[in-house]
Formats: C-alpha cells, sequence, structure tokens
C-alpha cells in the first residue's frame, strides 16, 4: 500500500457495549495481529464503510480461493478473455461506482487497492514513484488466473481509460505498472 504523509483525521470518543464473547474474540485478534484493540476496530470500521456495506449492491460474495482457481484452470484462454473483458466493462465498472461515485482513474486505483486489502485472497503491494503506480499482486492461483487477473486490468486501464500500462506475470503473481498522465 501506498504510505505518505496522512492528515490528521479527527477523532470522537464514543462507547459501545459489544458482548463479552465477541470483545474477547476482538482481543484475540488484536493480539494475533499485533495491533492495538483500538486499530483493529477502526480497521474493521473502515473496511466496512469502504468495502463491505457495497458488497450486496455490487453483487460478491465470498468463495474459496482453491474453488475459484479450479474455475479459472478448468476454462481455455479465450474463455478467460471473454470473461475478462466482460467483468472489467460491466462488474468493476458498476462497483467503481457504486463504492466512489465516478468513474475515473484515480477513483478505479482507489477501489483496486480498497479490493485487494479487503475484498480478495491475494496480498500486494501498491508504490507511486514519479507518477507511476506498481502494483504487485500475489495471488497463488496458478498461471491461468494470472492470465485473467492481468487481462481484467488491461481491459480497464487501456480500453476503458486509454492508460498506458506494463504488465510482468508468472505463477503467481501479477506486476502492473500504470502511467499516470
Amino acid at each position: 500500500m501506498t504510505k505518505g504523509r496522512q492528515e490528521k483525521t479527527s477523532t470522537e470518543g464514543v462507547t459501545f457495549r459489544v458482548p463479552s464473547v465477541l470483545l474477547d474474540k476482538l482481543r484475540n485478534e488484536s493480539e494475533n495481529k499485533q495491533v492495538s484493540l483500538n486499530t483493529l476496530v477502526n480497521q474493521i470500521f473502515k473496511e466496512h464503510t469502504q468495502f463491505h456495506s457495497f458488497a450486496t449492491q455490487a453483487r460478491l460474495y465470498y468463495i474459496t480461493k482453491s474453488f475459484a482457481a479450479r474455475l479459472v484452470n478448468a476454462l481455455s484462454e479465450e474463455e478467460l478473455i471473454k470473461i475478462a473483458e466482460e467483468t472489467a466493462k460491466k462488474d468493476f465498472v458498476d462497483m467503481v461506482l457504486l463504492i466512489k461515485g465516478e468513474f475515473t482513474l484515480p477513483a478505479f486505483i482507489d477501489v483496486l487497492e480498497i479490493w485487494l486489502t479487503i475484498g480478495g485472497p491475494m496480498s500486494f503491494k501498491h508504490t507511486v514513484e514519479a507518477g507511476i503506480h506498481t502494483f504487485i499482486i500475489r495471488h497463488d492461483s496458478g498461471g491461468k488466473y494470472s492470465f485473467l487477473v492481468q487481462n481484467i486490468l488491461k481491459t480497464i486501464l487501456e480500453d476503458l481509460f486509454d492508460t498506458k500500462t506494463k504488465f510482468v506475470s508468472t505463477e503467481n503473481n501479477v506486476v502492473l505498472k500504470i502511467e499516470m498522465k
């Protein structure tokens, strides 16, 4: 994720009554993640307001990573290209519009980062240097999954935004460089 100077956000103190069993689970998770309970709860609130509250409207749901990989591996490259184009032009456009209220390149990059952080079974790194956004996406789902992810992103960025991109894909990773105008 991009790390830079962050503006101070005003905060408010608020009190909630939480069932003890739930609070114990949150404390355990915060301990396992080595973050404070306050940080964990703020992450949960942020994820909910930026992504999960839109999931039903965006027609999103969870499936296991292995199930998704099996589905993708059962398809030909031609079928994956068709799915990638339809997914890019319909599903991602709808998701960005729903979450950001506009379909612009900065809005798409924000939603991509949110989706990779919260919604997908992938790890990633996002850096920005000299106007070039670099995403390193690790999915651990095989070469055809890399092919699908690359084609979804390529359709959005090159066809819908006419943006200059570079891709490097491996069996379990997709590296994307986006040149901002």
